[in-house]
């Protein structure tokens, strides 16, 4: 009998053997990887150091952001989340920003609008800031907000721009007034943004003038040089204690 012929290997197990080295090769460095990156995940997501122990922030700051913020890992912390809490809380902000400082602090500003003037409207104030945005109506005004009377017509509503031209020219108005530092002499009573256009000022523990016209800035200027320089020395002598002062074309007249 013929000696029988010995069995090659297959293509296939000859592979395999081939390969096995490098898939083990593989594996150990898959494992080695997933070891390191639980390793981050306990060094950072479970460390304590990485708590949120500190927020600071020049708001009071609601309850649910407390809670959501104290205690918890700096890295896991949903700022949107949290941001639409402060929105909430504070519905007419002009911005709200949240930062993460490591190691555990949060970082919270909150730049809210601040009402310039108000509008009386069927027993409520609509407040409104120096963009002419409206804000919540009846909420607690200071006192340097001035009363600002409007066309009756002129539609008013939370969260929404004043598309009105009186409106924009009375904070054209006011801005000059505050440029011109007069916002430190007087008390703004109100602003007639009606037609004829009209501000009645209250000079403090003095007299009450109004100021008719446009070209606020220029005629202010005027105002303040004359009034300062010159009327607030004779004031006390002038007799009545309420006057009406109109300026013209720079020019100043007061009467009694």
């Amino acid at each position: 009998m013929g000696k029988g012929r010995r069995k090659r290997p297959s293509n296939t197990a000859e592979g395999l053997r081939r390969f096995l080295p490098w898939l083990v090769k593989v594996g150990l460095a898959l494992g080695l990887i997933g070891l390191c990156l639980f390793g981050v995940y306990l060094a950072v997501f479970k460390n304590p150091v990485f708590a949120v122990k500190e927020v600071k922030s020049n708001v009071p700051l609601p309850a649910e952001v407390k809670l959501e913020v104290y205690g918890q890992n700096i890295f896991s912390l949903s700022l949107p989340r949290i941001y639409e809490e402060l929105l909430e809380r504070y519905p007419f902000s002009k911005k709200i920003e949240i930062q993460k400082v490591l190691p555990n602090e949060v970082r919270v500003f909150v730049l809210r609008r601040r009402p310039v003037f108000f509008v009386r409207r069927s027993g409520l104030l609509y407040p409104i800031d120096e963009e002419g945005y409206v804000l919540e109506v009846n909420s607690d005004l200071p006192r340097e907000v001035i009363e600002l009377r409007l066309d009756p017509d002129t539609p008013l509503k939370e969260g929404e721009v004043v598309e009105s031209e009186a409106v924009f020219s009375a904070l054209e108005l006011w801005r000059a007034l505050r440029k011109l530092k007069l916002t430190e002499v007087f008390d703004f009573e109100y602003i007639d943004a009606q037609q004829p256009y009209e501000l009645r000022v209250k000079l403090r523990k003095g007299p009450l003038w109004k100021i008719r016209g446009g070209n606020y800035e220029e005629k202010l200027k005027v105002f303040k040089e004359r009034l300062l320089n010159t009327f607030l020395e004779d004031l006390p002598r002038m007799g009545p204690d309420s006057y009406v002062l109109f300026l013209e074309d720079g020019t100043i007249t007061v009467n009694p």
